[in-house]
């Protein structure tokens, strides 16, 4: 009896895990990183509108913006003076990044390799 109810729970989960499917989304660390990635800006719009936060339950999980796939606008804050900027960068579903300032000291996306 006891296999047979791990068995079923096993299911569920394996179950669950098949019908989510592929990832849809991008993911954007934009907050919570190690001090030698954070570039000390934060997402504040993607494509003028309030960027999506990831959840976990019924819990927010701050540092993760959700992007579908393809170009976007992304307006960031400097979190040290307020100042804000635009720049424009192609995400890929399934993929993770960061914020980070390119060689040409303009702001970019890169992946995390996660």
């Amino acid at each position: 009896m006891r296999w047979a109810f791990v068995g079923i729970l096993l299911s569920a989960f394996v179950g669950c895990e098949v019908l989510k499917g592929p990832p849809t989304e991008a993911r954007i660390n934009d907050v919570s990183l190690s001090p030698s990635d954070d570039v000390g800006y934060e997402i504040m719009h993607v494509d003028h509108k309030a960027p999506q936060r990831a959840f976990s339950g019924t819990q927010k999980v701050d540092p993760v913006v959700l992007v579908s796939p393809g170009e976007h606008r992304f307006t960031i804050r400097n979190r040290s003076n307020g100042q804000s900027e635009e720049f424009f960068a192609t995400v890929v579903a399934g993929k993770e990044y960061r914020l980070a300032i390119a060689g040409d000291q303009k702001m970019t996306l890169v992946p995390t390799g996660k």
